[in-house]
């Protein structure tokens, strides 16, 4: 169980660019929703402090609504546009997301996960 945990955190190390873990850096350069809720349990069972960024991060891209989007493109990952990043009127002025969103509810109940 240990090689595997190694290996898990290896790849989560790999892919992390210091603000979030990209699921795959070539494929999937942007932070997603559901991947970055998954790596903060992970990334906090090691890194407590690192867990909770990776949660900031998500929430840098919550629109003015309360939503979180399925998809934050942080400054540097928008040259890539990999999926368009059209944008919806609710997001901050300095991130670009997609016009689809989650409630916010998803990644407090991550952050709640990361404390405990």
């Amino acid at each position: 169980m240990k090689e595997l945990s190694d290996g898990a955190l290896s790849v989560l190390r790999r892919n992390d660019n210091g603000l979030f873990v990209k699921p795959a850096a070539e494929v999937y350069p942007f932070q997603w929703n559901w991947d970055s809720a998954l790596v903060a349990i992970g990334l906090a069972q090691v890194d407590v402090r690192r867990g909770r960024q990776e949660v900031r991060a998500l929430l840098e891209g919550q629109w003015a609504d309360g939503m979180v989007p399925h998809i934050v493109f942080h400054p540097a990952d928008v040259r890539r546009q990999l999926p368009s990043p059209l944008s919806s009127p609710h997001a901050p002025i300095s991130l670009l997301s997609p016009t689809s969103a989650t409630p916010s509810d998803h990644p407090g109940s991550c952050l709640k996960r990361v404390r405990h």
